[in-house]
């Protein structure tokens, strides 16, 4: 009889935050999103057979595409319940939703539920860049570079170690600012995404991942008329199963970043780290940026490099990619650029089936934000 009437007291006590839980009006959703596209090639570039260009296309047309559904509503209890889909423009094998989670925040923060980056990636801060290309190519790469049994390639991005961990299912938590300072923590069970019922995933995935725990901390504010923006994210997950066939072992990643403004300019630059137990695939990528902006204009340079070292390298692979751009703000959401860049790769694989490649590449290219 107690127990029953615990539970019957339990339930009751439910009904009655339910009851305080309700929405003033229910979840609307609106659509969002981005069309981004750029035309560009290389006008000078490592094709002769077994260089990074040889039996490609010298030049092309590339596009990323997403339509966001989000929605939100405040309860009569203050806390904001809201969800986020994020569906691919175009056809991805595998994939054609990209993100989809919840959320409930309030004056504690937010809680995310879902498919979604870990904190340590959303949190990152990055290098400025001009218009729609960059050093770390956010958007694009027109380069051919790289080895491909190393995973070696010119358009490895900075967040490269922090994104190789996937939008898998996961609890996720930010807080709110204090004092210009903010954390995170998210948890995924496994690397799985697009996880439902019945029944759980399996846990012995060859190269699958399992226990990806996630942390960072950031800052936001001005310093003596600097805007500055700071990051540290840390990442660590297990293999599912050991053996040689695994493509890593345990890997965990890491990632910092600094951001300076004071009138007109930007700089700033990150540094990344993703290694593995076995040293089966260990990288460092950093990069560089800097950008002056007048109105609608702006014009930046940046550089960045990657070192990858693998079973197979006598030593490291190394890729880095110089960038000069410009961008115009048309409004509206309205972006455009172009921009000049240059490509080196130095391929030091034993066994790999790359080469030394180089490449001077130019590009123009709009992004419109919905």
């Amino acid at each position: 009889m107690k127990k029953v009437l615990l539970g019957t007291t339990a339930l009751v006590a439910a009904g009655f935050v339910v009851g305080e839980a309700q929405a003033a009006d229910p979840v609307a959703l609106s659509i969002g999103g981005y069309y981004a596209t750029a035309y560009g090639g290389n006008f000078s570039e490592s094709d002769r057979s077994g260089d990074g260009g040889a039996n490609n296309q010298e030049h092309g047309l590339l596009q990323d595409v997403e339509v966001h559904f989000k929605g939100e509503t405040t309860l009569d209890n203050g806390l904001t319940v809201g969800v986020r889909i994020e569906l691919e423009g175009q056809e991805q094998a595998g994939d054609q939703v990209d993100e989809t989670w919840a959320y409930i925040s309030g004056s504690w923060g937010q809680l995310r539920v879902g498919d979604e980056d870990n904190v340590a990636a959303n949190m990152a801060v990055s290098a400025p860049y001009a218009g729609v290309f960059s050093a770390t190519s956010p958007w694009f790469s027109f380069f051919n570079a790289g080895d491909q049994t190393n995973n070696a390639w010119a358009s490895d991005s900075n967040y490269n170690a922090l994104n190789e961990f996937g939008d898998a299912s996961k609890l996720y938590y930010n807080s709110p600012a204090f004092n210009g300072f903010s954390f995170g923590i998210s948890y995924a069970p496994d690397g799985s995404q697009d996880t439902r019922s019945p029944g759980l995933n399996a846990d012995n995935t060859n190269a699958g991942l399992q226990d990806i725990g996630s942390v960072a901390v950031a800052y936001s504010g001005e310093i003596a008329g600097i805007s500055v923006g700071a990051s540290l994210g840390y990442i660590q997950s297990r293999t599912e199963t050991e053996g040689v066939n695994n493509s890593q072992q345990d890997p965990n990643a890491w990632h910092t970043g600094l951001s300076l403004g004071y009138g007109n300019w930007k700089v700033g630059g990150t540094y990344s780290a993703h290694d593995t137990d076995d040293h089966s695939k260990n990288f460092d990528v950093w990069d560089v940026g800097v950008t002056y902006g007048v109105s609608a204009w702006s014009v930046g340079l940046g550089y960045s490099e990657v070192a990858v070292s693998t079973a197979f390298n006598v030593e490291d692979d190394e890729n880095s990619v110089l960038t000069l751009g410009v961008g115009y703000a048309l409004g509206g959401g309205v972006t455009l650029g172009a921009a000049l860049s240059n490509n080196n790769f130095n391929n030091n694989s034993a066994g790999g089936n790359g080469a030394d490649y180089n490449a001077t590449a130019a590009m123009m290219g709009m992004i419109i934000s919905y």
